[in-house]
């Protein structure tokens, strides 16, 4: 054997091994890279449809073994070894990956060299007459990594003031301003080969230079996966001011002179926590200078950490921000939505993911103008309706005068069910309210209050709504109102959501199927706790929320229930208004 080698780390082989093929698996930012060219396999599922992270890495790594094999043409029992190592203690990604692969498997441990460590000994083996064939593989995914040697990610753990950031140099591009030395370096560099950010003309980052706003929004918005805008003036970023400010991201529409001024922290954190879509977090800020429910939640991402000054932390809410810290915080940023992570929903004492791939409210803030009893929605290419629900409690109604105000539509209640006993009742004023709302032009709707506990109950219940609707013209939307009671005795106290889900899906299908319009009513509560939302998708949400200007709710609705106190003409006493967006 020593007549192999040569020197103290050199092995001359007497019979050399050959390459038969290679093959290579791996994520989306893998694939956003340089070199996705080269790969055979990007997953844009970071779980590799697993449920956890080292489940993924062990799917990852059959995927890779299944395709080498194949391109080797190599039944994986047919190997004589196969040599595979990650950097999970007992290297556990390898371990499970290969267990019923059938052939004799060596574990390797070597951190960053275990790709080269296993085809240094596969090739020995061959060599030495111990083996024909052999695989040599190696693993490593960013989430498990981090969970056991930085801090438990997946269990959204924060991020301590001294973590590290992986963060991989750009070097196809240097700025004369900024060397490896700095701490900024490799947040600069890594956002340069995004093209999120660049340089000035003189060849400068000038990154102690403070931040501009119209910089800001671009830098975040395209951080956190918006996508590059126009300009809508002669500013170069006031494509991006308008965007921001339509999205309800930005409180106020920069003019081209504000998008060259500084910004402050505090506003680029309120910015970047809504581009994220994170909510304000209700928990205590960690920060002695400032009490704001987006810089919070930002702070329990990961995304700012603050001064520490003695016992206290400071995050210095009225200073600008430079360029090299606006380079780090979105750097930071694009790390965390693109590691797949789950955000989070803060309402009341609930922290909830947000449901993937459900619709988000996309409707702009500062549009929403109330006079009176009416509200309205500037914005040209949305069309809305105005419309008052009502039931046996508006007494007499006179319909006309209802007509000849801003009312466009109105919503009757056909009945409901009772919450203790269960009994299904009708609403003495539906005939007439129907019949006279559309005898005055009005279009007419109707809704059902709904305390199913089963399909069955909710079928009934669809069914008695149909009953009742033969014979008016009912043109707008029938809808499930499912409210929690909040009392003990309530009979839907305790609900399961998938009863819940099944109950309205089964309501709105039959009213779907009769010709109708169905919809589904909800509440901050009922839509955030009690419905799984992505259950209920094949039909449009009614939303109530009274006591704001604007309707904060996550995910998208059609309609929205904004008072409960509404006056007007032929109608004695407060009554239901809604805005009802015509998509």
């Amino acid at each position: 054997m020593k007549g192999k080698r040569i020197g103290r780390q050199t092995v001359q082989f007497s019979t050399p091994p050959v390459i038969r093929a290679a093959a290579s698996v791996v994520g989306r930012k893998e694939g956003e890279g340089p070199l996705r060219d080269r790969f055979d396999s990007v997953s844009q599922d970071t779980y590799f449809g697993e449920k956890s992270w080292e489940q993924a890495e062990s799917a990852m790594l059959r995927q890779c073994f299944a395709r080498v094999c194949r391109k080797a043409a190599l039944a994986p029992e047919a190997l004589d070894y196969v040599l595979s190592g990650d950097l999970l203690n007992q290297c556990v990604g390898s371990a499970y990956a290969m267990r019923g692969v059938g052939a004799p498997y060596l574990g390797l441990y070597g951190a960053c060299s275990t790709m080269a460590e296993a085809v240094s000994l596969a090739a020995m083996l061959i060599d030495g007459g111990c083996a024909e064939t052999a695989a040599a593989l190696t693993s490593s995914h960013f989430c498990s990594a981090e969970r056991q040697y930085r801090f438990p990610l997946g269990y959204g753990g924060q991020r301590t003031p001294t973590a590290q950031w992986t963060a991989t140099s750009y070097t196809g591009k240097t700025y004369t301003d900024v060397n490896k030395s700095d701490w900024f370096y490799n947040y600069v560099m890594e956002l340069s080969e995004q093209g999120i950010v660049g340089g000035n003309g003189d060849g400068t980052f000038a990154p102690n230079r403070p931040t501009s706003t119209g910089e800001m929004l671009k830098l975040v918005l395209l951080s956190t996966g918006h996508k590059e805008q126009k300009p809508s003036t002669a500013h170069w970023a006031s494509g991006y001011a308008t965007y921001a400010y339509s999205m309800g991201f930005a409180a106020q529409n920069y003019s081209d002179y504000q998008l060259d001024n500084g910004i402050s922290r505090l506003d680029v954190a309120r910015f970047a926590a809504k581009a994220l879509g994170y909510g304000a977090s209700n928990t205590t800020s960690p920060f002695a200078d400032v009490n704001d429910g987006y810089v919070t939640a930002l702070y329990e991402a990961g995304v700012f950490i603050g001064t520490k000054i003695g016992d206290l932390t400071y995050f210095y809410p009225n200073s600008s921000i430079t360029r090299a810290e606006v380079a780090t915080i979105v750097y930071r940023i694009y790390q965390l939505s693109s590691l797949d992570q789950k955000q989070k929903i803060y309402y009341k004492d609930y922290t909830l993911d947000v449901l993937e791939g459900v619709p988000t409210n996309s409707y702009n803030k500062n549009a929403f103008v109330k006079n009176g009893s009416i509200m309205t929605y500037n914005d040209p290419s949305v069309r809305t309706r105005v419309g008052i629900d009502v039931s046996q409690y508006q007494g007499d109604v006179d319909w006309n005068a209802v007509a000849r105000t801003d009312v466009d539509f109105v919503i009757a209640r056909v009945g409901g069910r009772g919450y203790t006993v269960g009994a299904i009742y009708d609403d003495t004023k539906f005939d007439e309210y129907a019949d006279g709302a559309a005898r005055a032009g009005l279009q007419v709707g109707a809704y059902f209050f709904s305390q199913a506990v089963s399909v069955a109950e909710a079928q009934e219940e669809a069914y008695h709504v149909l009953d009742k609707l033969r014979g008016h013209e009912i043109t707008g939307p029938v809808v499930f109102d499912w409210e929690v009671i909040g009392k003990s005795e309530a009979r839907t106290y305790g609900i399961e959501t998938g009863v819940l889900c099944a109950a309205a899906n089964a309501f709105c299908k039959i009213i779907k199927d009769a010709g109708y319009d169905p919809m589904i009513y909800i509440t901050d509560y009922a839509g955030y706790v009690k419905y799984d939302l992505s259950e209920v998708m094949d039909y449009p949400l009614w939303y109530a929320r009274y006591d704001v200007d604007a309707p904060s709710f996550y995910y998208d609705f059609a309609m929205w229930q904004y008072s409960s106190k509404g006056s007007v003409d032929g109608i004695k006493g407060n009554v239901d208004m809604d805005i009802w967006f015509i998509k």
